[in-house]
């Protein structure tokens, strides 16, 4: 299987910040003279470049990506990059509906990363979903045994459980809290 991130061992900064009332999860990951996947290298035309990538966890619905590539440095016109955000809604017990969207700088290059990423997302189909069966049924003596490299997705898990235990047994203080960074369109 292949991969986009390219085999290297990069650093990952984690932060949670709460944001108009709303708690988030996110991840920054900065490299300098990174060999880039191949995938990438297809998308952005270098082979090694410095790199930072983020992941924002927004609410349990939304999620945004970016990437930002550069040789010898990120800023200026050689940066290459997209955003990316993946909205997850769920449909029924084990199901969602799962969109996205890409952003560059030119059509072009959204459409080969848009190509690029849903090759991903098929690629890492099989992965989601046999999470998914895990957690159907946890009767089956499942257990999760993190490692220190799943620590954004332990915060994240602490923080949509604590926002499951709000809708079992509301507290209209805490809701009011999250409701006021809202914005009705």
């Amino acid at each position: 299987m292949r991969s986009l991130s390219g085999g290297t061992r990069i650093a990952m900064r984690l932060e949670r910040r709460t944001i108009g009332g709303v708690e988030t999860v996110k991840t920054v990951r900065r490299a300098r003279d990174q060999q880039l996947p191949d995938v990438m290298r297809d998308w952005f035309g270098y082979d090694v470049v410095d790199r930072e990538h983020t992941h924002h966890v927004l609410n349990p619905g939304l999620t945004r990506i970016e990437l930002r590539v550069g040789p010898a440095g990120l800023g200026g016109e050689r940066e290459k990059g997209y955003v990316l955000h993946h909205l997850h809604t769920p449909v029924a017990p084990g199901r969602l509906r799962w969109w996205w969207t890409v952003s560059c700088r030119s059509r072009e290059l959204a459409d080969r990363v848009a190509d690029g990423i849903a090759w991903v997302i098929r690629e890492y189909r099989w992965a989601i979903e046999a999470q998914q069966s895990m957690l159907a049924h946890p009767e089956r003596g499942h257990e999760d045994v993190p490692v220190k490299t799943d620590g954004a997705v332990v915060l994240l898990r602490r923080v949509f459980e604590h926002l499951e235990r709000l809708e079992d047994e509301p507290d209209h203080a805490e809701l009011a809290r999250l409701r006021t960074g809202v914005t009705r369109c």
